[in-house]
């Protein structure tokens, strides 16, 4: 990969953020990227930059993808003689595939679990994102239901009446209902909420987040949005993920709600508004001179500064809590 496209895709951060050193703070994640950003002290989008510039490609293996994608696992070799695995993701449109990479941008400014995610230099089609070692909920419920006498693969290729009897029943929904009240108290799960509501995301079910091994929450596959810009009052209009409810009034979610209601639909949520002042200090730093999403970004796009910038202001305004959550 030439240099240039390397720093196309790598923001430089204000200086101020959590864990930085005048404007190169690097965000942590789960997974190998997260392991060997900790041992060399850069970020998990550096090493996939790294592998992809470095690494020699010696085998492939096909996965399941969505309904409009093409995945595949691919390993590379380093110069160290380790390898390091990759999804190969291809899209059936460059507006998927950018949308995609830039929805890993901003989880970044955000401080969300997300996976860094870059656009091949060669195929506008195609993104590279690092292999998580973590099982959607759909599959962690799904299988457990089945007792594990029945694999993922087996279940939802080969035999869809084991599939759609375990995400039909009762211990299923309830299941799921339990995982995601866990997994939206945590930090992690916080801060992917409020990614989401930012991303006006309508597509959070639970085949579209993972849980790693130690619980961490990580959200995936971000091509499918809401791209309208915000003209609706009610939070609904936001985003349907469970991992947002912190941040509407209980009347736009199946529970009580927390805080009190507002006139914009939103709740009094618990993000310390310093972290949401960093939050807003790294979005505009996407959008300027020489930022990854300064050009290309038109108005109607779920990425559209405005509208980013409106909704962030909009929730700023009930950050109420007195625990900072950005590392």
């Amino acid at each position: 990969m030439a240099r240039e496209y390397i720093e196309q895709q790598h923001p430089r951060w204000p200086a101020g953020s959590p864990g930085g050193r005048g404007g190169e703070w690097r965000p942590r994640a789960g997974g190998w990227a997260g392991a060997v950003a900790d041992r060399l002290g850069f970020g998990p989008r550096d090493e996939l930059l790294h592998v992809l510039k470095n690494g020699l490609k010696i085998d492939q293996t096909a996965l399941t993808g969505g309904e409009s994608a093409q995945v595949q696992v691919v390993d590379f070799e380093m110069p160290d003689g380790s390898v390091r695995r990759l999804v190969r993701k291809r899209h059936e449109t460059r507006g998927e595939a950018h949308t995609e990479a830039n929805a890993s941008l901003l989880a970044e400014a955000v401080g969300a679990p997300v996976e860094p995610v870059v656009v091949d230099t060669n195929n506008d089609r195609v993104t590279w994102t690092p292999l998580v070692e973590g099982r959607s909920a759909m599959e962690l419920l799904a299988t457990a239901y089945h007792g594990g006498t029945v694999t993922w693969d087996e279940m939802y290729n080969e035999n869809e009446e084991l599939y759609f009897e375990a995400i039909k029943s009762r211990a299923y929904t309830h299941g799921l209902a339990r995982l995601i009240m866990v997994q939206q108290d945590t930090d992690q799960g916080r801060l992917l909420g409020l990614f989401d509501m930012l991303i006006q995301n309508r597509d959070r079910h639970e085949g579209n987040w993972l849980v790693l091994a130690d619980g961490t929450p990580v959200g995936i596959d971000h091509t499918h949005m809401d791209t309208s810009q915000v003209t609706d009052t009610e939070a609904s209009y936001w985003t349907d993920s469970p991992f947002a409810r912190h941040f509407m009034w209980g009347d736009q979610i199946p529970d009580e709600g927390y805080g009190a209601v507002a006139v914009d639909g939103l709740a009094d949520n618990d993000m310390h508004p310093d972290d949401m002042a960093v939050i807003a200090r790294r979005v505009a730093a996407l959008y300027e001179s020489g930022g990854p999403l300064a050009d290309g970004v038109t108005a109607g796009s779920p990425f559209h500064r405005e509208a980013i910038e409106s909704r962030l202001k909009m929730l700023s305004a009930h950050a109420t809590g007195t625990r900072r959550r950005l590392s």
